[in-house]
């Protein structure tokens, strides 16, 4: 049950994390400063807010460093 809640928090966070730093900047043309903070805030409040163990939030937020690099190879030209 906890390796399903991690993947979960890993895709949330890669998902957030291409969204901000290659979606929003290239398509809405959104500055590089306000992506950086919404980045932030939303994974902050995710973090603060979820009831999960430290460790399980460390490893969630390494395996999404690791899919989001994934994300960015497969789906940027």
């Amino acid at each position: 049950m906890v390796a399903l809640r991690i993947l979960i928090y890993s895709l949330v966070f890669a998902v957030v994390l291409y969204a901000t730093t290659i979606f929003l900047p290239a398509t809405l043309h959104f500055s590089v400063i306000v992506s950086k903070w919404l980045f932030f805030t939303i994974v902050a409040g995710i973090l603060i807010f979820s009831k999960e163990k430290w460790w399980c939030k460390l490893i969630s937020l390494i395996l999404a460093v690791v899919i989001a690099i994934l994300f960015i190879i497969l789906f940027n030209p």
